[in-house]
């Protein structure tokens, strides 16, 4: 499924993940490769909370900073 929306276009043309084997398709110069060791970790509320909130409140930080 997930070959059929790369040759729709909707996914990009260099990369992607299929969501039922959950690997990653890297498509370069004609080639196919994947990677499967992909392991991910859980990230503590709070720090993401930070971290969201810090990116959201910079640009109109700045923004703000500049008017003045």
């Amino acid at each position: 499924m997930s070959v059929l929306f790369f040759l729709l276009g909707v996914l990009p043309r260099h990369f992607f993940l299929s969501p039922l084997l959950l690997d990653l398709f890297i498509i370069e110069n004609g080639t196919l490769g994947s990677i499967d060791n992909i392991s991910l970790q859980a990230v503590p509320i709070p720090a993401a909370v930070w971290l969201f909130g810090s990116g959201l409140g910079l640009p109109g930080w700045l923004r703000r900073k500049q008017a003045a």
